[in-house]
């Protein structure tokens, strides 16, 4: 067998097994990092309480997928009373590192600093029934959250705004990083919302965004900034159903077999094509 011939039957078997591992690594459950934030919760029923306007802005910096991402997140709420005075306890859902006391995490009303609670899902002593169902249900297996009382002037409007700044590190085996955000405004308040949501990333851009939200027409506006690029959903709806809107980083960790044979197949027509080029070159003389 000429050499040729054998190094093509060596390829083509190797062409065989990488499909084979396709299958493999297809199964594989990868390993996620998230970062999960939710609009902000209350429990009470009043329709004379709405939230008029949502303004949340993410700024991430990332330069590499093996190290860390430089998060600045504000998000400003503005709440109208229509009827009395009342006292709330409101509730974020959101990832442990979002609320975590080593991050300098700040909660406002009208300017003013609200003090606030760190809580858990796994501590069923925080809670009574009717609070621990709601907050179950829009935690996406994420157990932290702050929890802070906020008075509602009588026919008042007031706006709640909160500021994070932090570094987010990178797990080594991670393979999959998200960062997704939970429009619960669109069911919890009565009338209707106006919610504005950008992702200013600089850097490395995500590999996958969702392009609409899951019940909601709208798409991403994704325009070109300086060092980046940002991504803005804006929503306008009846508080319905549930939204949400997600960003996907790949860490690459895990090899993409699927594109293996491709490869291999363009490596078989170049030494196709040039044996073909070197029998040619003996024929001539």
């Amino acid at each position: 067998m000429k050499k040729v011939h054998l190094l093509l039957c060596i390829i083509l078997s190797l062409i065989f097994c990488s499909s084979q591992l396709q299958i493999v690594v297809t199964s594989y459950a990868p390993n996620f990092q998230t970062i999960y934030l939710t609009d902000i919760l209350h429990l009470n029923d009043s329709f004379y309480l709405r939230i008029d306007e949502i303004k949340i802005k993410h700024h991430i910096e990332v330069y590499d997928l093996m190290d860390h991402f430089n998060i600045s997140i504000v998000g400003e709420n503005l709440i109208r009373n229509y009827a009395d005075e009342i006292t709330l306890q409101m509730f974020l859902i959101s990832s442990t590192w979002f609320v975590n006391q080593s991050n300098p995490f700040s909660l406002f009303q009208n300017g003013t600093s609200v003090d606030y609670e760190i809580r858990n899902l796994l501590n069923p002593e925080h809670f009574n029934e009717a609070t621990y169902n709601l907050m179950a249900g829009y935690s996406n297996g994420v157990y932290s959250f702050a929890a802070f009382n906020i008075t509602f002037p009588h026919n008042s409007v007031t706006n709640i705004t909160y500021e994070l700044t932090g570094k987010y590190e990178i797990n080594n085996d991670t393979d999959e990083i998200q960062f997704a955000y939970n429009l619960a405004s669109f069911d919890m308040w009565s009338g209707t919302v106006s919610e504005t949501l950008e992702y200013q990333i600089i850097g490395i851009q995500p590999d996958y965004y969702l392009d609409k939200s899951e019940y909601y027409d709208e798409e991403c506006q994704v325009t070109e900034i300086a060092g980046g690029k940002n991504y803005r959903y804006i929503l306008d709806s009846e508080p319905t159903k549930e939204h949400e809107t997600k960003l996907v980083y790949y860490t690459n960790r895990v090899i993409n077999w699927t594109i293996f044979p491709v490869f291999l197949s363009l490596l078989i027509l170049i030494i196709i094509k040039k044996q073909k080029w070197k029998k040619s070159k003996i024929d001539t003389y």
